[in-house]
């Protein structure tokens, strides 16, 4: 089945308090609204409990429907540099696994300072 977003307005009416620079991505209109809103699926315990899993892989995710080790697989365009830099600007985050960027970076990057002056 292919979904599409059709009209613009009934999904500013159906997630109004999502914020707007974050509100038309496919992963928020999957995450907030069809699984959530209308699934009543809660994707940050669902995926604690291993009942919702991600990959960055199509074929994977199809193969695991057709062996029965999914009920259902999502297959979402992934958001652009240009709307995860508007969400980061509007200081919003993207549902889990929204982003998948490789290579990763190191963890002593991100976590401490490069600058010694700081």
């Amino acid at each position: 089945m292919h979904l599409r977003e059709r009209d613009l307005g009934a999904v500013d009416r159906l997630l109004a308090s999502v914020h707007p620079a974050v509100r038309h991505l496919d992963v928020t209109i999957l995450d907030a609204f069809l699984l959530g809103d209308v699934l009543g699926v809660d994707c940050a315990r669902a995926a604690q409990a291993g009942v919702l899993t991600y990959t960055h892989d199509d074929r994977q995710a199809l193969d695991a429907v057709a062996r029965g080790d999914a009920t259902a697989s999502f297959l979402l365009r992934a958001p652009s540099m240009a709307e995860v830099e508007a969400a980061c600007l509007a200081g919003q985050t993207l549902p889990q696994k929204s982003t998948y960027f490789f290579p990763k970076l190191q963890t002593g990057l991100v976590f401490h300072l490069l600058d010694a002056d700081a």
